[in-house]
């Protein structure tokens, strides 16, 4: 007993699962499939990749030889590797390495590169700039940086990945915005120190002319303490003029035995 397996087919074609004897014109109805030892639950399918295997046939109690299915697929899971990864310096080397998985094998290996976010419409806009799975790109300028696109294909078809080199700034770019930023640093600390200069100059000010002008009120205040003499009121006579009546006795009047009136202010 045999089974009669295609021995090559692409993945998503029709596989028909057949099995005969050595016995001219017998024909084996409904045989039991197996694919590595693994029951299959029909002898007709889409192949896929998982179908690969090795199936048998059987009728107990015979069983049929192995037979080898193996599927094919074109190139996928394409990826591209950038080492070292990340932003790379002017005049340094990078290489690029392209990996996909198919079967049979990718054989060639074909690297594009192109200036934008999005890859161009047109393939005449693309620049081949190597073959082979690894790319490498010594001595680096500023005009090599973008992303770099990555063929993979086998006889079955082709799948592409790409990958954006970045380039880090210049160091004159660098040196630009260091400065810039020390300088915006500078000013704005010197513009801190005049402000809070001005600021205790005029405090200081205020303090000076404070004192001064307290001082010269007391002084006033002072003179005017020191000038001040306390008078007592000043008692006026009295404007009436008291005149008292003082007998004279004259010497001449006592002869005479007159009187005379003298007046007399007290």
């Amino acid at each position: 007993m045999t089974a009669v397996v295609p021995t090559v087919v692409k993945e998503g074609d029709m596989v028909r699962l057949t099995c005969s004897t050595a016995c001219p014109g017998y024909l084996i109805e409904n045989p039991v499939w197996s694919r590595d030892g693994e029951a299959v639950a029909s002898p007709t399918f889409q192949a896929r990749l998982e179908d690969a295997g090795s199936y048998q046939c059987a009728v107990e109690p015979l069983r049929s030889n192995a037979v080898a299915l193996d599927v094919q697929y074109l190139p996928r899971n394409t990826t591209v590797q950038v080492e070292p990864p990340g932003e790379v310096s002017r005049g340094s080397s990078v290489n690029l390495t392209c990996s996909s998985v198919a079967n049979p094998p990718v054989h060639n290996y074909t690297w594009w590169w192109y200036n934008g976010t999005t890859p161009p419409t047109v393939s005449s806009m693309l620049v081949q700039v190597g073959t082979g799975q690894v790319l490498h790109r010594p001595s680096l300028e500023a005009s090599q940086r973008g992303h770099y696109l990555c063929q993979a294909r086998n006889p079955l078809g082709e799948h592409n990945a790409s990958a954006l080199l970045q380039m880090e700034e210049t160091t004159l770019g660098k040196t630009f915005v260091v400065v810039l930023c020390r300088g915006g640093v500078t000013v704005f600390a010197t513009l801190g120190i005049v402000l809070v200069c001005l600021w205790s100059r005029k405090q200081r000010r205020a303090k000076e002319k404070r004192p001064a002008h307290d001082s010269q009120a007391g002084e006033i205040a002072y003179s005017t303490i020191g000038n001040f003499r306390e008078t007592r009121p000043v008692k006026h006579r009295d404007s009436n003029v008291n005149l008292k009546e003082q007998p004279f006795e004259s010497p001449e009047a006592g002869e005479a035995g007159g009187q005379h009136v003298i007046y007399s202010t007290v």
